[in-house]
């Protein structure tokens, strides 16, 4: 007799589920467990469906069951979901997000960074006979139930991939942060957070489809799927969204509120230190990725520039350069804010606002000169800083770095000059930009 591709009886499930058979449904999940064994979304929708029909005990059974497995598999932001709501139907859901704190926490041997996961197998067929032996209903029921945490016929892989961000929390404060977690099964099209408003929480997408867009022509930016972490640097250095998400299709999200992360910070000092780690890695992985500074080199080169730059905390105010004096080097704002000022007279004219990714510092070092503008931090701002001698050095050994920062120089000095009328500005820009 034929098999049919799983895609298939998963779509068929789907169909009886939307028509009220939800018994043909379970039916048809559990084939698809006992021909795919590694199809843990199979699993958890099996659960998903006991607790539909009302079949409480056993979906308590189905969901531990199936988070469990998940945490052994490598797919913990699953087992999380499928442990939330085990606690919701009154099961025992600390002892699955304790397997999860033990399993991925920094304090674990378990987890890697070359870590493995169980996945979703591609080509599977179900037989025919298989789909056609339905169970009487108390059968099927306890079928589906110890089918959703089943073992048989696994492997589970013995390094496990970190979860972002939270896999560098120690054991105690992984464990807050997955208690302090609200589960979200969106539908399609659900809005998850939208650009330009606060970011007050950050988001882990355990199962589903996101769409990232920006702009009022709504812009598609990318997708994003499970394991994805968003939301996370708008959470960890106050600032806005920077792009709206919504779901595509049915879509899992973890959400963690700032305000209890901040809570679990400040009782869990190490806490703290993790995030404040993984904020500073973050703002690295985005100036290698996006600086132009960084795009002439290889991945192995653009490390070794950066080790030659020097980290500074600035305060509210502080001046970093200031008008009429020696060039101190180049700075590329890794978050927050700057203000550019010249002296016009006796008053402050402000030429530009720089933010996170912005360089600045250039003008003095390409054209030998004395700083053209103060530059002060507009609040509190983290910035990395290359030193004049090592800056000179690489613009005369990378043409193409050397044509960029001219450009850049121009193009700032222009726009000054243009501002506030100043002739010896627009000269010396049009000197830079027509080389």
């Amino acid at each position: 007799m034929a098999a049919i591709p799983v895609d298939e009886v998963k779509a068929e499930s789907l169909r009886a589920l939307a028509a009220g058979d939800a018994t043909r449904a379970l039916h048809l999940q559990c084939c698809i467990v006992e021909s795919a064994p590694h199809d843990y979304e199979a699993r958890l929708r099996i659960a998903d469906v006991l607790a539909r029909i009302g079949a409480t005990d056993a979906a308590r059974h189905a969901y531990r069951g199936v988070a469990l497995f998940c945490a052994r598999a490598g797919r913990p932001l699953p087992a999380i979901v499928a442990g939330r709501v085990l606690g919701a139907l009154g099961g025992a859901a600390d002892e699955v997000l304790d397997a999860v704190a033990t399993l991925y926490s920094a304090d674990s041997p378990t987890v890697a960074q070359r870590g493995a996961r169980v996945s979703i197998p591609m080509g599977v067929r179900v037989d025919q006979r298989l789909l056609a032996a339905v169970p009487a209903t108390l059968e099927l029921l306890s079928r589906a139930a110890w089918l959703a945490g089943a073992e048989a016929g696994v492997a589970f892989p013995d390094r496990l991939h970190a979860i972002p961000l939270l896999s560098s929390l120690p054991r105690e404060g992984l464990a807050r942060a997955l208690s302090a977690m609200r589960v979200h099964r969106l539908p399609d099209r659900a809005s998850v957070i939208r650009e330009g408003e606060p970011g007050t929480s950050l988001f882990l997408c355990a199962g589903g489809k996101l769409v990232v867009f920006k702009g009022e022509d709504a812009k598609e930016l990318g997708r994003l799927g499970e394991g994805a972490l968003f939301g996370e640097m708008a959470v960890l250095s106050g600032g806005a969204r920077t792009a709206s998400i919504r779901t595509d299709g049915d879509a899992d999200l973890l959400e963690l509120g700032r305000d209890p992360l901040s809570e679990i910070a400040a009782a869990l000092p190490t806490v703290g230190e993790a995030l404040d780690r993984y904020r500073r890695e973050r703002l690295l992985q985005n100036v290698l990725a996006l600086s132009p500074l960084f795009r002439p080199f290889s991945p192995d080169q653009r490390v070794q520039l950066l080790h030659r730059f020097e980290g500074l905390e600035a305060l509210d105010g502080d001046v970093l350069i200031r008008q009429g004096e020696e060039g101190r080097g180049l700075f590329i704002i890794l978050d927050g804010e700057c203000e550019v000022t010249r002296a016009d007279g006796d008053i402050d004219v402000t030429v530009a606002t720089l933010h996170t990714g912005d360089l600045f510092g250039e003008i003095a070092l390409i054209h030998d000169v004395p700083a053209t503008a103060t530059v002060t931090a507009a609040g509190p701002a983290t910035l990395l800083v290359l030193d004049g001698g090592h800056f000179r050095k690489l613009v005369e050994s990378v043409p193409d770095l050397r044509a960029y920062f001219e450009g850049l120089a121009g193009d700032r000095l222009r726009k000054t000059g243009n501002l506030l009328g100043d002739e010896v500005l627009l000269q010396v820009a049009d000197g830079l930009l027509t080389g």
